[in-house]
């Protein structure tokens, strides 16, 4: 068991649950593979050898029309819970994230919802639990992968956690060398890169920095991220420029307030407190 899967098991999120990110179907289809690709040394000397020949090869399809099936629905129950997530349905959410983290559906959408399940603890201000979380969604994905393709989910767990290092520890080292660590292709993934740069800046002191990240990706950031990020992101700037004396590299600039709900409000203070006085009630 992987170090990193072992510590996310022991969260409240997923409470002694195992993870499984392989699917046995798709091991035993691959074991046929190579036994059907040494059978015809051998046909050539045996006409018997063609049933068993016929037989690897129904079963090596089989075995992998049923693994494509079974990530279908896993990632449908993953889809499903982030619905629920939007709905702020979060006890009904983890579990549907759980069912499919141990349920031999494959890496990737085993890797899926145990990023989601991190930003459930990250929603909550669990902080260790996320990065034990996204740690665990990283080490999930590893691996040899047949073809490249950009890997969105380890986009998304890097900047992930580098957002809660920096938030939760003074580890802005480590949190800045999680982004360089994968390049952000999608915009779900840039966005989430940028708050975390501006999160280890704010964490800093890097007042202008903030500014300069924020001001950089903020449609993206308004458009793109969830609402208590979004605000959260709007906060940063404001207390950066009410820091920087409304003047921004050597022109006025004034700080504007932020309008944020209850919900916003909690979420600000848990992660960067002193942004909460750019904050307005709804």
């Amino acid at each position: 068991m992987n170090d990193a899967m072992a510590a996310a098991e022991r969260t409240p999120w997923l409470a002694s649950t195992r993870v499984r990110r392989y699917n046995p179907l798709l091991a035993l289809s691959l074991l046929f593979i190579p036994a059907i690709a040494a059978l015809p040394m051998t046909i050539v000397d045996s006409e018997h050898l063609w049933p068993i020949a016929m037989l690897l090869v129904v079963l090596a399809f089989a075995g992998l029309v049923l693994v494509g099936r079974r990530a279908m629905r896993g990632t449908r129950i993953n889809n499903d819970a982030v619905a629920l997530m939007i709905r702020g349905d979060d006890v009904a959410a983890s579990a549907a994230f759980k069912e499919v983290v141990s349920g031999f559906f494959g890496r990737d959408i085993v890797a899926m919802s145990l990023h989601n399940l991190g930003v459930l603890a990250l929603r909550s201000i669990d902080l260790p639990s996320a990065i034990a979380l996204f740690r665990a969604s990283l080490a999930a994905g590893a691996g040899f992968r047949f073809r490249w393709q950009p890997n969105v989910v380890a986009q998304l767990s890097h900047a992930s956690l580098a957002f809660v290092l920096a938030a939760g520890s003074e580890a802005f080292d480590e949190a800045a060398g999680e982004l360089e660590k994968e390049e952000m292709t999608s915009p779900l993934a840039i966005a989430f890169a940028a708050r975390a740069r501006a999160m280890i800046a704010a964490r800093r002191a890097e007042l202008e920095r903030v500014v300069d990240v924020l001001d950089a990706e903020r449609a993206l950031l308004r458009n793109v991220l969830p609402l208590n990020d979004a605000v959260l992101c709007e906060a940063m700037l404001s207390h950066a420029l009410s820091r920087l004396g409304g003047s921004y590299r050597g022109a006025p600039r004034a700080s504007q307030p932020v309008v944020a709900d209850d919900s916003a409000r909690s979420y600000v203070r848990g992660l960067l407190p002193e942004a909460e006085a750019a904050l307005v009630s709804a």
